[in-house]
C-alpha cells in the first residue's frame, strides 16, 4: 500500500502520480483527499513521506490539498522526499527530518515532441512552473525566489541538519533512531547529482528496470532523457589525469564487433556497442547475457519481451532483474488467462453443445 491511514497519521510511500505498472507503489491527489477524509477535515494529522518524486503537477495538486486542510499538518520526511515530494512537504505546518533522510529540490523537466515552436512552448511552460515552485520553497525557507531557483537548477540535496539550517525543515530528529531507507524510484537516473548511497541502492535493488524496459520497447535505441547512473570510482574532478587504456581495455575492432553480433544472432546490438566503444571482452559478455535472456523468454513463452530484455541486459542491465521481469510477464499472462471470464469456452466437437448450455440455463 502506498497510502496508509492509521488513526490521525497518513503514510505516503512511492512515486507521486506515477504509473502503477512501472513504479510499483504510487499515490495521487485523489489518494490524499480520501486519506484526509478518513482522518477528518478539522483533525491534526501527521504525514510520513518516503518518496523519490514523480509528476510535478501532481505534487503541486497534493500541496494544495494539504494546504487547504483545516487541522494542523505535521510533515515527517522518512527516507527521502525528492522533487515533487519535496514540493508538497512544504505545505506542512511543521516539517521534521528523520535521521538520514534527504530532501531534494530541482527544476521540473519534461520530454517534448514536435517542431521548434512546440519545444519552445514546453520550455516556456517549464520555466513558468519552475518559477512558481521556487516561490513555494521560498515561502517556506525565507530565501528569495531567485535564490531558490538557482538551488533548483543545481539540483540541491539536503540532509536533516542542512535542511533545517536552510529553512526547508523545522526540526531534525536525533541520530540513533531506526528510520526507513529510501523507497524505490524508477526514474532515479534522471537525477544527475544523486548521493552515492542512493546510486548504490538503486543499482543493488534494480530501480528503474521496468521503466527502462518500457522505453526500450518503444524505440530501437535506449532513450537519452535520463542520465546514466554514475559508475563506481568515476572521477568527478575535471583536472583528474586519465591514464590511457591498456590494450586489453581498448575499444574493439568494429568489424570484429559486427561479426560477433551477427554470429550470435543479435546484429541490432552492433550500433550500441560501437557507440559505447566497448571492448571485445565486454561485447562477448553482453552477447552471452543476451543469449541467456532470449532463451529464458522462449522457455517462458514471452516473445514480446525478448527484444526489450535483450537490449536491457546488453546495455548493462542486471540479469536477475531481467529474468524476474520475464517471469512476472509470464505469470501475468497465465493469471489473465485463468481469470478472464469474458472468454467463452471452446465448443466440443460433438453437436450437443447448444443443448447442454440450454439445459444448464434452465
Amino acid at each position: 500500500m502506498s497510502t496508509i491511514v492509521r488513526g490521525n497519521e497518513i503514510v505516503l510511500t512511492g512515486t507521486v502520480g506515477g504509473d502503477p505498472w512501472w513504479d510499483d507503489d504510487v499515490f495521487s491527489q485523489a489518494d490524499v483527499i480520501n486519506a484526509l477524509a478518513q482522518v477528518g477535515r478539522n483533525t491534526d494529522v501527521t504525514v510520513r513521506v518516503n518518496s523519490g518524486g514523480g509528476v510535478a503537477t501532481e505534487g503541486a495538486a497534493i500541496h494544495a490539498v494539504f494546504a487547504a486542510h483545516k487541522g494542523k499538518v505535521n510533515m515527517v520526511v522518512e527516507g527521502w522526499a525528492a522533487s515533487a515530494a519535496s514540493l508538497f512537504v512544504m505545505s506542512g505546518d511543521t516539517v521534521t527530518m528523520r535521521p538520514g533522510a534527504l530532501l531534494m529540490i530541482h527544476d521540473p523537466s519534461a520530454g517534448s515532441w514536435g517542431t521548434c515552436d512546440d519545444h519552445r512552448r514546453v520550455a516556456s511552460a517549464l520555466d513558468t512552473m519552475g518559477g512558481t515552485y521556487a516561490q513555494v520553497y521560498a515561502d517556506r525557507c525565507g530565501k528569495s525566489p531567485e535564490e531558490v531557483r538557482e538551488m533548483m537548477r543545481a539540483e540541491t540535496w539536503l540532509g536533516p541538519a542542512e535542511a533545517v539550517a536552510q529553512g526547508f525543515a523545522d526540526a531534525a530528529e536525533a541520530d540513533g533512531v531506526d528510520t526507513p531507507e529510501p523507497v524505490a524510484f524508477a526514474h532515479v537516473r534522471a537525477y544527475a547529482r544523486a548521493p552515492e548511497h542512493i546510486v548504490a541502492l538503486a543499482k543493488s535493488r534494480g530501480w528503474g528496470a521496468r521503466a527502462s524496459l518500457a522505453a526500450t520497447a518503444a524505440a530501437p535505441t535506449r532513450p537519452t532523457m535520463e542520465a546514466p547512473l554514475p559508475e563506481e570510482n568515476t572521477p568527478t574532478d575535471d583536472k583528474t589525469v586519465v591514464t590511457p587504456p591498456a590494450e586489453a581495455d581498448a575499444p574493439a575492432d568494429p568489424v570484429a564487433i559486427a561479426e560477433a553480433c551477427a554470429t550470435a544472432g543479435f546484429a541490432t546490438l552492433t550500433a550500441g556497442f560501437l557507440k559505447s566503444k566497448a571492448t571485445m571482452k565486454a561485447v562477448n559478455a553482453a552477447l552471452s547475457h543476451a543469449k541467456d535472456i532470449a532463451a529464458a523468454c522462449d522457455t517462458l513463452r514471452v516473445p514480446n519481451m525478448k527484444n526489450s530484455l535483450v537490449q536491457f541486459v546488453a546495455t548493462g542491465g542486471d540479469m536477475q532483474v531481467a529474468r524476474n521481469m520475464a517471469t512476472d510477464a509470464a505469470a501475468a499472462r497465465d493469471e489473465a488467462i485463468v481469470t478472464d471470464t469474458t472468454r467463452q469456452p471452446l465448443a466440443p466437437v460433438s453437436s450437443g453443445w447448444s443443448a447442454a448450455v440450454a439445459k444448464l440455463k434452465k
